[in-house]
This record gives structure tokens, C-alpha cells and sequence, in this order.
């Protein structure tokens, strides 16, 4: 979608997870930007982006309640639905190599990771190792393209945008919610459900979804 005059229009909003502010930034076509809200350095990271993403700078509305699915979504993710970031539509652009890349993060499964590495050769590049390490790291949607799930070869913590802290402990979010999956499959009538974390909305957002 477009305004009067050509430009973009880009819906932006902050939602708050159980492991932090997240701030997001959605077309009609889907979600284009998610990024762990650090103040001024995301809302400059963001624009950066949307510059080099537009040819002309796109109009930003702060609209909460287009961020629905997403919300959802997230509300899902906390209680350890595996399944549940991957039926949120992304409006993703860059190089067909890139894109690759991203396409192989989101094929890694809840729970798992994999190494630089390996990215490289699902994607048919065993020796693109830096150029897939770069693609990792321009990855424009953050936990919803999990590149949180991608490691050093020796299985180390390395290289994510909003901090190796956030990165663990998605990695211990999703270990655990693993953990709780198969208790519950021993116990009849165990639900997933149980101690389930919310999410918020973030400051100044004044039409949270219905």
C-alpha cells in the first residue's frame, strides 16, 4: 500500500515479550523488520533499514492493532508452541544468496541449532561459510527468522544483533518448552498452557488488538 504521494506505507509498533520489548515494522505484504528494542540505536537501526529498503522514505504509522497475528503469534511462542512463529508472513527482500540463507534458518527446527556451517551446505555452498555468516548477520527479522538457532562450530554463542544474553536465553526458552512438551505427553490432561507468558504492548501504543 501507498500514500497520495507514492510512498510506502509501513506500519510500526513495540510489543512486549516475556524476553523483552520488541520492536516491529510490517507492510501489507507482511513483516519486514523485527528487532529487541534498544532505544535509539534500534529506532536508528530501523530507519537505516526502511532507507535502504524504499527508494523513497516510506510513511510510518503507528497502528498496534495490525501487529494481531504477530501478537499471537508471540503469545504462542512464550507458551512453547514450536509451530507458531513460522505461519507469520514476511515481507523479506534481498539477494536470492541471502534470502537462501533465511529460508535455511527458518527450516532449523524449535529447540535445535545448527553452525555456520552447515547453513552453508543445506543451502548448497559448503564453502560460502562467510558469506552465509553475513547473511545471518543482516538478517532484517529477528526470532521470527531464528537466527538465534545459529552457532560457532564448536557449538558457542556467537555473532546476534540484540545480544549473546537474548540469544541464550531463547536457546533456554525453547530447551525448556521442549522439556515441558514431552513431560506432558507422559501426563494425560498436562497442558503446554501452564505458566504461560504474556505479551504486552509497548509504551504510547493506543489501539491494542482486540
Amino acid at each position: 500500500m501507498t500514500d497520495g504521494g507514492g510512498r510506502a506505507i509501513v506500519y510500526e509498533a513495540q510489543l512486549s515479550t516475556f524476553i523483552g520489548m520488541l520492536r516491529l515494522a510490517k507492510t501489507d505484504g507482511g513483516l519486514l523488520y523485527a528487532d529487541f528494542d534498544a532505544g535509539e540505536r534500534t529506532t536508528a537501526s530501523m530507519l537505516r533499514f526502511l532507507r535502504r529498503r524504499f527508494s523513497a522514505s516510506p510513511e510510518l504509522k503507528r497502528k498496534l492493532a495490525a501487529f494481531r497475528l504477530e501478537a499471537e503469534a508471540l503469545e504462542r511462542y512464550a507458551a512453547g508452541d514450536p509451530k507458531a512463529l513460522t505461519a507469520v508472513p514476511l515481507d523479506l527482500s534481498g539477494t536470492p544468496f541471502m534470502r537462501s540463507v533465511w529460508e535455511a534458518m527458518r527450516a532449523i527446527p524449535f529447540g535445535e541449532t545448527r553452525s555456520y556451517k552447515a547453513v552453508a551446505a543445506a543451502i548448497g555452498a559448503p564453502k560460502a561459510v562467510r558469506a552465509v555468516a553475513r547473511a545471518v548477520h543482516d538478517n532484517p527479522v529477528l526470532l521470527f527468522v531464528p537466527c538465534h538457532r545459529v552457532v560457532g562450530s564448536s557449538g558457542a554463542l556467537v555473532g546476534y544483533r540484540a545480544g549473546l544474553e537474548i540469544k541464550a536465553a531463547l536457546l533456554e526458552h525453547e530447551r525448556r518448552a521442549l522439556e515441558r512438551g514431552r513431560r506432558a505427553a507422559d501426563r494425560p490432561g498436562a497442558s503446554l498452557d501452564q505458566d504461560r507468558p504474556e505479551v504486552s504492548y509497548g509504551p504510547g501504543d493506543p489501539d491494542p488488538p482486540a
